[in-house]
């Protein structure tokens, strides 16, 4: 099958959906090219976060073989904000000759510009969607007002331009009936995954890197894997963190990712420098790759605010994880596989934390964790749930 995977941007270093499942149909046989801009994503204070890892944000123009995908990377005309117009969107994806294009995102212009052109295209086309109440919430009115005009102008386009539709929760697909009015029995739910073959428990690995970064026997570290900025809290963790610290328990946070300064700043202040560069660790960020060296070397996992990905390679390193309580993550804690603290309450979070010290109990988590990766998340289980949704 010739799959045409469209994304506004594509950063195979940090190993999102798009990338996996382009590689996963890749070994499977199907003829696969992602189409995206010329550039990567506008990430919030960019050169502190990820700049490091994937270098200056324009990649430049083209085909490219990038992680192992082909990839053609097309102009960018317009930027407002993180929407861009494209060029040559349309004409680059029909001389491919697709029988299906994958449209990761329903809310840029280029998914209402392929809908407009499917005819022209040829072959079928589904729309994905990643979106989640605390992310909604935050809109401000500017936001909300364009979202309406969208949905009452454009998405009946795409609602009549696709052949399927995905949620990555239910959560997703219940917002997809309500932020654009695609009928919600149109929209079928397939969760992210994790590459079970790459994120597994390694001892060999955790003692090496437990050694390079100084951790002792009898520390228990917990570890946070991702930009290091507000909305996504790992302040929260340092501070509860410290608090057990105070208590005379012998924990560490690790933290792996790129830090806005103003940020790391309000960090600094948590705890005194001799405390901080006791309790806390912390590494730039790495290739995804490269994240299974740092899982392993933990033994639990905790994400105190938005959702991400790394939950499920926390889970498939059989770690027991920490999130915040939300019905979008009861698949991803299906298994008794970690605990929920009320969001922004760091006094219930260094409670969460506390019980994982128990190692008895951190053991039987990360099993059910684990075995949950395996039979329900894995990338092969998961494209191969789109393939059924591509054919006819």
């Amino acid at each position: 099958m010739r799959i045409v995977h469209f994304t506004d941007t594509f950063q195979p270093r940090l190993g999102y959906q798009d990338y996996f499942l382009a590689r996963e149909q890749l070994r499977d046989g199907h003829e696969v090219t992602v189409v995206t801009a010329d550039r990567y994503f506008r990430f919030p204070s960019y050169d502190a976060t990820v700049g490091q890892l994937l270098g200056p944000r324009y990649v430049g123009r083209g085909r490219f073989l990038e992680e192992g995908i082909p990839v053609i990377r097309i102009p960018t005309r317009l930027e407002i904000r993180r929407k861009m117009w494209l060029g040559r969107l349309v004409r680059t994806i029909a001389e491919l000759k697709p029988d299906v294009v994958h449209v990761h995102n329903i809310a840029n212009f280029s998914a209402t510009r392929l809908a407009y052109a499917k005819e022209s295209i040829g072959g079928r086309m589904l729309f994905d969607d990643h979106m989640a109440y605390c992310v909604v919430q935050k809109r401000g009115p500017v936001t909300r007002a364009a979202q309406a005009v969208q949905r009452h102008v454009f998405i009946r386009r795409i609602v009549a331009a696709g052949d399927a539709f995905v949620g990555i929760t239910g959560e997703t697909a219940e917002l997809m009936a309500e932020v654009y009015g695609i009928p919600r029995g149109r929209v079928t739910v397939i969760p992210l995954g994790v590459d079970t073959r790459m994120f597994r428990p390694d001892a060999r690995m955790r003692c090496d890197t437990r050694r390079e970064l100084g951790i002792a026997d009898g520390e228990v570290v917990f570890v946070y894997t991702g930009k290091i900025i507000p909305d996504k809290g790992p302040a929260l963790l340092v501070a509860a963190a410290l608090m057990l610290a105070r208590a005379g328990h012998p924990v560490r946070a690790l933290l792996v990712g790129g830090a806005e300064q103003q940020y790391w700043q309000h960090i600094s202040t948590l705890g005194t420098p001799e405390e901080l560069a006791r309790v806390v660790i912390h590494r730039l960020p790495v290739p995804n790759a490269e994240l299974p060296r740092y899982l392993n070397s933990a033994d639990v996992a905790v994400w105190p605010r938005e959702e991400t990905m790394s939950m499920l390679e926390g889970a498939a390193c059989g770690l027991p994880i920490i999130v915040k309580r939300s019905d979008g993550l009861r698949d991803r804690l299906a298994a008794d596989n970690g605990l929920t603290y009320p969001e922004g309450d760091v006094a219930a979070l260094a409670r969460a934390m506390q019980m994982q010290l128990d190692p008895a109990l951190r053991t039987a988590m990360g099993g059910r964790g684990r075995r949950l990766a395996e039979e329900r998340f894995s990338w092969k289980q998961i494209s191969d749930a789109f393939v059924a949704l591509y054919r006819p």
